[in-house]
């Protein structure tokens, strides 16, 4: 079904992957999976997403069983965090520090509860906690 891999794919660590999971829960829940969409169509547009990372996240998607956002009431700052998570998890080496402050910070995915009602969520992750510990 699928051709043979392109030579500059790499392969996705368990860690990535488990990341990218908790993170499309994280996306269905704050922006609907109609915004996520739209969200990895620009990202791999603009350059920043693989096409075959893009799959890997669709795939994901598919699989998630967490309640939508209503779409209608999702604002461009839930579309900001989840561009932002997602960038952080790519990329956690050069995820730019500054992004964290312009918003809130809560519990992440330890409230999820906390997170659906607020919209607010801390973009740091133990991944990167570790780097600069």
């Amino acid at each position: 079904m699928y051709g043979p891999e392109p030579e500059d794919f790499r392969k996705m660590d368990t860690f990535t992957l488990v990341e990218l999971m908790r993170w499309v829960d994280y996306a269905v829940r704050t922006i609907g999976h109609s915004n996520l969409e739209e969200l990895l169509s620009l990202y791999t547009l603009t350059g920043h997403l693989p096409e075959e990372t893009k799959r890997i996240i669709e795939n994901i998607a598919n699989l998630s069983i967490e309640e939508p956002a209503e779409e209608e009431s999702v604002s461009m700052k839930d579309n900001i965090m989840v561009l932002s998570q997602l960038s952080a998890i790519l990329s956690p080496e050069g995820f730019r520090k500054n992004i964290q402050p312009l918003y809130e910070n809560s519990s992440g995915w330890k409230d999820k509860e906390k997170e659906k009602r607020t919209g607010h969520v801390s973009i740091e992750f133990e991944a990167q906690k570790e780097l600069r510990g």
